[in-house]
């Protein structure tokens, strides 16, 4: 009886243990543990960087969420995964994302064919007013040191070819009929429900 009781006891640690790891990614993954000290590459400490992000990177990087260029993004939500099989359902409610309403989108995002929108037909170029001369204007271009260095012009070189050898990270086609706006204000990061951890490890293989 004593050593059932026992076996009752480890089974429900064993269990908590698994469920607390499940729910607390922490406690799941080394990298995810909290750090402090000194950081040796630069004069501070971990708490020095944490205040900083929050106190000062933090709020900057608020507003500009807000902002109509990092607010609405452009994406195909019916594009298929290259990596692996997905039917795309869930059954938790905020896996749902909102897109937005054609009225809803800004004329600046939408881009060039919406010209007609906002009579962008060009017209406007030919306006008197918009071909008088600016009265602050010398009739010259200031000086502009356009030297560069061998080795600065050979970094970007460098620069170009590695860009050039690398996907996009977002692959944005503007012609895709299927692609539509999101606001990312009506979708808020949030538990989905979205189980990471596969999708973390196929990523890191990959990358090998």
């Amino acid at each position: 009886m004593l050593l059932q009781s026992v076996l009752n006891v480890l089974l429900c640690a064993v269990i908590f243990e698994q469920c607390f790891a499940y729910f607390n990614l922490e406690k799941q993954d080394d990298c995810f543990c909290q750090l402090s000290g000194k950081i040796d590459e630069c004069t501070c400490n971990i708490d020095t960087v944490d205040h900083f992000n929050n106190v000062k990177i933090f709020p900057r990087l608020r507003s500009l969420l807000v902002k109509d260029y990092f607010r609405f993004y452009k994406v195909n939500l019916k594009r298929p995964c290259p990596f692996w099989t997905d039917d795309s359902r869930c059954a938790i409610r905020y896996c749902h994302v909102e897109s937005c309403e054609e009225d809803d989108i800004p004329v600046g995002i939408k881009g060039a064919s919406f010209t007609q929108e906002t009579n962008g037909d060009g017209k406007e170029k030919y306006l008197r007013k918009a071909n008088e001369d600016c009265s602050s204007h010398h009739g010259e271009l200031d000086y502009l040191n356009k030297t560069i260095s061998k080795k600065a012009q050979k970094n970007m070189e460098l620069w170009d070819a590695y860009d050039d050898a690398l996907d996009n990270f977002c692959d944005i086609d503007e012609n895709d009929q299927e692609a539509e706006y999101v606001d990312l204000l009506l979708n808020p990061e949030r538990y989905t429900g979205y189980v990471v951890g596969y999708v973390c490890r196929e990523t890191f293989h990959f990358n090998d």
